[in-house]
């Protein structure tokens, strides 16, 4: 597994600090991120009114018009 990012950051932040973290850093930082998102796949799974709740607000802030 490659440490060093491979896309673009983000528009309108600032380039990735490639010296910030030692290779081995970045590996655990890598996986810790996939385990983190893994489990929160997990409890959104367990708990679909939890997609109820995000979907209604989601349409919500679509159709409301900033004041």
């Amino acid at each position: 597994m490659d440490a060093k990012p491979v896309d673009d950051p983000p528009h309108s932040t600032e380039k990735y600090d490639e010296g910030a973290l030692k290779p081995e850093q970045q590996i655990k930082i890598n996986e810790l991120k996939i385990k983190k998102r893994i489990e929160n796949e997990r409890y959104l799974q367990q708990h679909p009114e939890l997609n109820i709740l995000l979907r209604d607000f989601m349409r919500q802030a679509s159709l409301q018009k900033p004041t």
